[in-house]
C-alpha cells in the first residue's frame, strides 16, 4: 500500500518538475526579448526627435506595461 503512494508522489513530482522547468524557460526567454527590445527602443529614442521621439517613448511605456500579465505588447 505504501509503495503505491510513493509511486504516485514520484509521478506528481516529475510532472511538477516538468511544468516548473517549462515556466522557468518561458520567463528566461521573455527576459531576453524584453532586454533586447528595451535596448532597441532606447537607441531609437536617442537618435530621434519631435513626434518620432514621442512615439518611441510611448512604445517604451507599452513595453514596461507588458510586464503585467493582462497587457499585450
Amino acid at each position: 500500500m505504501n509503495n503505491e503512494y510513493i509511486i504516485v508522489w514520484v509521478a506528481v513530482g516529475a510532472v511538477a518538475l516538468v511544468i516548473l522547468t517549462a515556466i522557468l524557460l518561458n520567463i528566461i526567454e521573455w527576459a531576453g526579448f524584453f532586454s533586447k527590445e528595451l535596448r532597441r527602443i532606447n537607441g531609437e529614442i536617442e537618435r530621434s526627435e519631435g513626434a518620432e521621439r514621442r512615439h518611441w517613448q510611448k512604445r517604451k511605456k507599452r513595453l514596461f506595461l507588458s510586464i503585467l500579465p493582462f497587457v499585450k505588447y
